[in-house]
């Protein structure tokens, strides 16, 4: 069985401004406890064939959705350490990376 298809995995609706905020302040709360950064596992699933209501560009969106974030970490620690899971496709690499160089 596919972890990505697990009857038990709970997927979160990113469509849903209160998401990302709740996502945001969590974050937010860690790294004002001193967390220097966080692993984002499945950066590239965010917003994916199982989403709520899908997108046109997925991958437009997974990216528009990690700049947020990352911008809301950079807010408290402006060296926050992020490193998300984009092994799905070689292709897709530089398109996460890039958006996060500065």
């Amino acid at each position: 069985m596919a972890f990505l298809t697990a009857p038990c995995l709970i997927f979160l609706n990113y469509n849903n401004p209160r998401v990302r905020e709740e996502i945001k302040e969590a974050a937010t709360k860690w790294l004002s406890l001193c967390v220097d950064g966080f692993r984002l596992d499945a950066a590239i699933h965010v917003y994916s064939d199982h989403e709520f209501n899908k997108q046109n560009n997925q991958e437009a969106h997974n990216i528009q959705c990690w700049n947020e974030f990352a911008t809301a970490c950079e807010g408290i620690n402006p060296t926050v350490y992020l490193i998300g899971e984009t092994w799905d496709d070689d292709n897709a690499f530089p398109n996460y990376v890039h958006p996060f160089y500065h």
